[in-house]
């Protein structure tokens, strides 16, 4: 269960297992050297790009049956911003509700992945809210950096590492909520840039989203087989991809 639980924290990965596949590869076409580019204007507003798919006819009128289900991700988003360079960020915030304790077990410490060479984990906040209202964040000494697993079963990885959130007061019936920022600080190759995503199939996700934030004057191209996009341009772009469970 963990390992399933961990492999929705999309926010660190460019490949998962989803509903609907999504590539998308983003080209700016630089007159000057005359290649790919991709980018994003740091002085623009944005427009939107809006692709989204529904399910169903009510997320509310026809939620699934959660009875065998040890939590549900209420609410799942994705937010990347990419500047001209390559670098850029990609925020994700979560908010999960627990059912069991085989969820309290699974959700008892987030696994944030990165590489150490050329991102930085921040993280906004981790919070469990009780059904009384209350609410108990947890501290930033509850956070371990440590080599990812694999780093030390392949030493050419030993810049992969891992954030180990312990989250504070996880019980069952409560909602647990974070936000967590990975910044790119140094792009894999420089002014380009590229991600697969797929929409979670492997737990319930009541709502999801992924939006990418890159200036109007670049071509993106995405790659689906389920979902097409509806385009309302300005001087930046927004690349939305939504789907509600039902």
């Amino acid at each position: 269960m963990r390992n399933l639980i961990a492999s929705t924290m999309r926010s660190f990965n460019a490949l998962c297992r989803g509903y609907a596949a999504v590539l998308l590869f983003v080209m700016y076409v630089s007159a000057a050297i005359g290649q790919d580019n991709p980018s994003i204007s740091t002085a623009g507003t944005f427009s939107d790009k809006n692709l989204s798919q529904r399910t169903g006819t009510s997320a509310v009128a026809e939620l699934p049956d959660l009875s065998k289900e040890a939590l549900v991700f209420d609410q799942y988003r994705t937010r990347i911003h990419m500047e001209a360079d390559g670098t850029g960020t990609r925020e994700t915030t979560a908010r999960i509700r627990i059912l069991a304790d085989a969820g309290v077990k699974a959700m008892a410490v987030l696994p944030l992945t990165y590489s150490a060479s050329n991102q930085q984990v921040d993280i906004a906040y981790v919070r469990v809210r009780k059904p009384d209202g209350s609410v108990i964040v947890t501290p930033d000494y509850n956070v371990q950096d440590m080599p990812a697993n694999v780093s030390r079963e392949a030493p050419m990885y030993s810049d992969i590492h891992q954030k180990h959130i312990a989250v504070r007061g996880l019980g069952v019936g409560d909602t647990l909520e974070y936000e967590v920022i990975l910044r790119v600080l140094k792009p894999e190759v420089p002014g380009q840039f590229w991600l697969e995503y797929s929409f979670e199939k492997n737990v319930i996700v009541l709502d999801e989203q992924l939006d990418l934030d890159v200036p109007a004057d670049i071509t993106i191209i995405v790659a689906s087989s389920d979902l097409q996009p509806t385009i309302d341009t300005a001087s930046s772009e927004t690349v939305s991809l939504g789907q509600l469970e039902s």
